[in-house]
């Protein structure tokens, strides 16, 4: 996509969050633009609340439009192995110069400290409409004003035959992800954030 393509989108969400659309609403379409962006099999965003990052439930794209699907809540720590959501959390949050994206292709996934052994093998992940792993990983933080307030993830690069693969992002996949996470933060998160915490607390 082209730079007036990802301020058209930065518009459309902008119009969507402040004609007051519901938050479950809002995130899909984020989502579902963020599938787009990345040529991916899912996409989730991820909210900071105070230490923790999380999911609002039926909002991972593309699954929510067939079925409801759950949150996610995970602690924002620097621990050993805490899985790579939440390594990633924390260095945007705490490493802001050294990472303006990350971008993870199977093997770096499989490799990589932050990897759960458990995460190796689940049996069902509830985002994915095809896929039970994550196969691979593009993720952008999201700030305003600078601080860090949430990520933009996609996950599993579809390849030339239209199947989830293990494949790395391109470059031009990765600036525009990490364009689309400045734009949300600076055009529709700016003003919704409140609601969006507010609306992810109720269902706790």
């Amino acid at each position: 996509m082209s730079k007036l393509d990802l301020r058209s989108i930065g518009e459309i969400l902008r119009y969507v969050a402040h004609e007051g659309a519901r938050v479950e609403q809002i995130l899909q379409d984020i989502n579902q633009f963020g599938v787009a962006l990345a040529r991916a099999e899912a996409c989730t965003f991820w909210i900071r609340d105070e230490d923790y990052i999380t999911v609002r439930e039926n909002t991972a794209y593309p699954v929510c439009r067939t079925r409801r699907v759950p949150g996610a809540r995970l602690q924002i720590v620097e621990a050993d192995r805490p899985g790579l959501t939440a390594y990633m959390a924390y260095q945007f949050m705490h490493r802001p110069s050294e990472h303006k994206c990350f971008n993870f292709s199977a093997e770096a996934i499989k490799s990589h400290p932050a990897y759960r052994q458990a995460d190796k093998e689940p049996t069902f992940n509830p985002y994915f409409p095809f896929s039970t792993t994550s196969l691979s990983i593009l993720c952008a933080p999201v700030r305003i004003n600078s601080e860090f307030v949430g990520m933009i993830k996609a996950e599993n690069r579809f390849a030339d035959d239209g199947r989830p693969s293990g494949q790395e992002f391109t470059e031009t996949e990765c600036s525009e992800f990490v364009e689309y996470g400045n734009i949300l933060g600076t055009t529709v998160l700016s003003g919704i954030r409140d609601a969006i915490l507010s609306d992810i607390g109720t269902q706790r």
